[in-house]
């Protein structure tokens, strides 16, 4: 009896063990089926693409190769066109630089005072930094010297074109220590260099690196102009990012009051607004009515606008100059586009 309780008990559990193996087994052959549906639709796919040849020919991709060599010939033309006139830098020792700056400082100083353009005292044209003989790191010379080739041209620039007065020059400054006021360097990679740790991290190609100034001047609106197209035929590629100039003056000067007298007529014994003299008859007939005296100003009076009466204006400039990579893989000369 006992025997046949445990046959019966091990007989249940064994087709407890079979039921949920065959549950089991069947959701896995449902998931088998499923994956398997999808592999042979992915399958048919790429037997599609491959009988309709989604690639290019070798005769196309010789051509778009040509292609794409012209289009680099082309660029490397753009390029060198763009780097004509570009300033030269050697690169110098941190005392030489100073020097230099020492040197610019008294040949602008010159400039403006032969122009006649009014600088403020102890002026450093951005470079205040260095002033008291703080000597640059010597990662950052070949980059100040840069900077400091296109202050001289920017401000002779300006002082050639007769800038009545310079009071700022701002330069995009670069080193760890910043000079306050001065213009802060751009993360843009393509905008601005960073320093040279910065390059060395990077392998992504330059294309081109910007040096950014910020100048406030003083000058007539026909200096104005003329300075916006000495900055254009610069030899480096220059572009003025803005522009603000405040005029105070309404350009039109008020003219004095006009007073009028009128011209007496009788020499001696005019008669009196308070007590009338009589009139014989027939007078009023023959009185003639004098017409007033206009007094005119003088002749320096009478001008109220025009180019001599014109008044500096209060001018804010952004100047950016750019500086261009040789372009590699050019194609050879006369090659076309087939």
């Amino acid at each position: 009896m006992k025997t046949n309780i445990f046959v019966i008990i091990g007989a249940a559990t064994v087709a407890v063990l079979v039921a949920v193996a065959a549950f089991l087994l069947y959701g896995e052959i449902e998931r088998f089926n499923s994956v398997k549906g999808d592999v042979d639709s992915a399958m048919r796919t790429l037997r599609n693409f491959y009988r309709n040849k989604p690639f290019p020919s070798l005769e196309n991709v010789e051509r778009e190769r040509k292609n794409a060599q012209v289009c680099a010939d082309w660029r490397g033309r753009l390029t060198d066109d763009l780097r004509q006139g570009e300033i030269k830098v050697v690169q110098v020792s941190p005392a030489i630089l100073l020097t230099l700056l020492s040197d610019a400082k008294k040949e602008l100083v010159q400039e403006a005072e032969k122009h006649g353009a009014a600088l403020p005292p102890r002026f450093e044209f951005g470079f205040e930094k260095y002033a008291g003989g703080i000597m640059p790191s010597p990662t950052d010379v070949m980059r100040l010297n840069e900077q400091l080739l296109i202050v001289q041209a920017v401000c002779r620039a300006v002082f050639e074109e007769g800038a009545a007065a310079l009071t700022r020059v701002a330069r995009e400054e670069f080193e760890e220590q910043k000079t306050p006021g001065a213009l802060e360097t751009s993360g843009r990679r393509h905008a601005a260099r960073e320093p040279a740790k910065a390059e060395a991290k990077t392998a992504e190609k330059v294309v081109y690196t910007r040096q950014s100034f910020a100048l406030d001047f003083k000058a007539k609106e026909s200096s104005v102009v003329r300075i916006l197209n000495r900055l254009a035929k610069l030899g480096a590629f220059t572009v003025v990012t803005f522009l603000d100039a405040q005029n105070e003056w309404t350009g039109v000067k008020p003219s004095p009051a006009q007073a009028a007298e009128e011209i007496d007529v009788a020499a001696a014994g005019r008669p009196s607004a308070r007590t009338p003299a009589a009139k014989p008859d027939g007078a009023d007939k023959a009185e003639e009515k004098v017409p007033a005296r206009l007094v005119w100003p003088q002749r320096e009076d009478r001008v109220v606008s025009g180019p001599t009466l014109e008044k500096p204006l209060q001018a804010r400039m952004n100047v950016t100059v750019y500086k261009f990579e040789p372009a590699r893989g050019r194609a050879k000369a006369g090659e076309t586009t087939p």
